[in-house]
């Protein structure tokens, strides 16, 4: 039986937090499986792709972002701390 971790768990612990192009706040978690991926698209949106040898799940819009973190502030801080990526670069 696999580990079922949760959306919430998975993004607080894999989660990372950056500025495409300086300026839009994107949050990203890698994995190589595609299931966990497809749990957290379906708890916060965004968008799922193929990368090298795994799947990447982004997070683009700035109103998602802000929903995302207000979503697992319970849980904050993440270990990699996008919850940050707004605060560098107020709205």
């Amino acid at each position: 039986m696999t580990n079922k971790l949760s959306a919430q768990t998975i993004v607080i612990t894999r989660a990372r937090g950056y500025r495409y192009h300086g300026k839009y706040p994107q949050v990203t978690v890698f994995s190589k499986d595609q299931m966990e991926l497809d749990r957290i698209q379906t708890e916060f949106g965004g968008h799922v792709y193929a990368h090298r040898k795994g799947f990447i799940w982004v997070l683009s819009r700035r109103s998602e972002v802000i929903h995302l973190i207000a979503k697992v502030k319970p849980w904050l801080p993440s270990r990699h701390g996008f919850e940050t990526i707004l605060e560098s670069h107020p709205t």
